[in-house]
């Protein structure tokens, strides 16, 4: 024990003052919300201005898309708009406007938010779309089976196998290696269209629907 304590006396003033200087905590710098470039990161909730069928028909308005009325086995036609498939089955469209304060470089993020009841994704899937303006093509979201069929779906609760309850899904865009975000949004008009279809000749009902970017 002595002669490591003798050792320790000759160590130099120079090193004690970069030892003491290298233990010394530094405090981390606190989370901001902002982006890389330190500007702010804001939540903008875009609702549906126009609803079009392609197949099929529909019964109710676009209006009532902006709102979430219904829970559980709640049916209240007033408040949803039915989706009518047919033999032919069904495919309609609806139109997002992105407000011109927003640039659509900008964007980091778009999640397509869903109250939806209609048949399992076993027996009839109904998938959702975006339209990607810069390649002229239709990226796909996601479909009703919100128990982990689809990557960036959240459930609540996960109940795929009951057709009863309104479910509430949330589908995120990912775009690929070569794409961007802005690729969705119409560059003269700020539109982004929003699809869902399916092949089969069972109904569903949309009680709500809107873009979070």
């Amino acid at each position: 024990m002595r002669n490591r304590h003798r050792s320790a006396k000759r160590i130099p003033a120079a090193m004690l003052l970069l030892l003491l200087m290298f233990s010394t905590p530094v405090a981390a710098p606190g989370a901001r919300a902002a982006t890389t470039d330190g500007s702010p990161v804001t939540l903008t909730e875009l609702w549906p201005t126009a609803l079009v069928d392609v197949t099929g028909t529909h019964d109710g308005s676009v209006e009532v898309l902006a709102t979430r009325d219904q829970s559980d086995t709640e049916d209240d036609p007033a408040t949803y708009v039915r989706l009518r498939a047919g033999d032919a089955g069904h495919i309609g469209e609806r139109t997002y406007v992105l407000p011109s304060t927003v640039a659509a470089s900008s964007i980091t993020t778009i999640t397509l938010a869903t109250n939806f009841r209609g048949p399992i994704a076993a027996r009839q899937v109904w998938t959702w779309s975006v339209y990607d303006v810069a390649n002229d093509a239709w990226a796909r979201l996601g479909t009703q089976d919100h128990c982990g069929g689809d990557a960036g779906t959240q459930q609540w609760p996960c109940d795929d196998l009951d057709r009863a309850p309104w479910k509430s899904i949330r589908l995120n865009l990912i775009h690929g290696r070569d794409a961007t975000l802005a690729d969705v949004v119409a560059p003269d008009t700020g539109e982004i269209r929003v699809r869902i279809a399916t092949q089969g000749p069972r109904d569903a009902r949309l009680d709500h629907e809107a873009l979070e970017v």
